[in-house]
């Protein structure tokens, strides 16, 4: 899902660029945006995933064409704290699914391939064959102990890599600098640079991310009536408790602040691999955090290391 409706709140700032703009720069990828793109067109043509391995393969060409070095960044084990979204896609694949077999049953074969596209989820045999091509072609490629999106944050802020590629507005939370989103195979993308974010909306980097839990992301579903602007209106609103605003809201949980906290420490600090000594680490120190115990197990795995 991403920061709900983030995209479309930063069309101001988002800029139309062709990838021949980046030779020479390394570019971390999202490797299950290019997965799920891959099958919805697969699905939409033929109703499988015949054709995933072949379009990911077409999107690595295409970097390899315009002089770009992909590092190609995989979803490792599911994230205790997105239980609550996973849970919500399982079901919409399932009433996806029935709404396909009803449409093959009457016939609507095209209608039914876009259902099953729909209904489709990445698994384990197509995340094989994304790695498979990458060790073919020599690419490098990193399966994150989570999210690879944590994972892309810390190998940007170290200097790994120059720009990221991905469909996932989370990037800009995770406080990426520069974004490559809605990337096709001729070349065109738009980009969308975290400082001119800042700087147009007025905001510090920690505030953009107070903005974005506010108005709805994975780790937490935003409060009935707030989106994007009121969320933006909320946290840059001086000596205002913005969260003790949201929590004496009639439409919030009663623990709507412990969740905040919690979704924000996720952002954080999710357990990602040092690419140095291939250990694991929090994606920032904890340092000063409050309740630290409160909201480590989801981000920390020692067993991980």
């Amino acid at each position: 899902m991403g920061i709900k409706t983030l995209l479309p709140f930063l069309k101001d700032v988002t800029e139309n660029s062709y990838l021949d703009s980046f030779k020479g720069l390394v570019a971390a990828v999202d490797a299950s945006c290019w997965l799920h793109k891959a099958i919805a067109i697969s699905y939409s043509q033929f109703g499988d995933d015949r054709r995933v391995k072949e379009i990911c393969n077409s999107y690595l060409d295409l970097l390899e064409r315009n002089k770009i070095r992909p590092l190609v960044v995989f979803d490792g084990l599911p994230l205790p704290g997105k239980d609550r979204e996973r849970d919500n896609r399982a079901m919409q694949r399932k009433q996806q699914q029935q709404k396909a077999d009803q449409l093959r049953r009457s016939g609507k074969v095209t209608e039914a391939r876009n259902a099953l596209a729909a209904a489709a989820e990445i698994n384990h045999d197509l995340v094989c064959g994304f790695i498979q091509t990458c060790r073919q072609k020599s690419i490098d490629y990193v399966v994150a102990p989570y999210e690879a999106d944590a994972e892309i944050a810390l190998l940007y802020e170290h200097g790994y890599v120059d720009i990221a590629i991905s469909e996932d507005s989370d990037l800009l939370a995770y406080g990426c600098q520069k974004v490559l989103f809605k990337l096709r195979l001729d070349g065109v993308c738009e980009v969308i640079e975290l400082g001119k974010v800042l700087q147009h909306l007025s905001l510090t980097q920690e505030e953009f991310l107070d903005m974005c839990i506010v108005a709805g992301c994975d780790y937490l579903e935003n409060v009935r009536g707030i989106g994007i602007h009121t969320a933006h209106k909320l946290v840059t609103k001086k000596k205002t408790d913005f969260l003790a605003v949201l929590q004496r809201n009639r439409f919030a949980p009663s623990d709507y602040s412990s969740g905040f906290q919690r979704a924000k420490a996720i952002f954080r600090h999710q357990t990602v691999i040092n690419p140095i000594n291939a250990e694991t680490m929090p994606l920032t120190p904890w340092g000063q955090t409050p309740d630290k115990e409160a909201f480590s197990e989801p981000l920390w795995n020692p067993s991980l290391k």
